[in-house]
């Protein structure tokens, strides 16, 4: 005869068999750690590389704003000369 101790241990060594074929094994379990510890190596790089390509964007938009901004004062002058 079973106790009842005994048959929870069986029960949760079904789960860790069924747990590890999910999984594809602990190798699957370890590939999968170390892919994710190499790309959160790479993810400050990325983001770095974000912010660097925003902030020379938004300094070009700057520019921009500014020459559109010195063509439409040329345009308002040579507007109100030609009245």
């Amino acid at each position: 005869m079973q106790s009842s101790m005994q048959t929870t241990i069986e029960s949760t060594a079904a789960f860790n068999d069924f747990l590890y074929l999910l999984t594809g094994g602990y190798l699957g379990l370890f590939m999968l750690g170390l892919i994710t510890m190499v790309l959160f190596f790479f993810l400050p790089f990325f983001i770095f590389g974000i912010w660097n390509q925003t902030k020379r964007t938004n300094k070009n938009l700057q520019k921009l704003i500014e020459l559109l901004q010195i063509c439409e004062n040329r345009l308002k002058l040579i507007e109100k000369d030609s009245k």
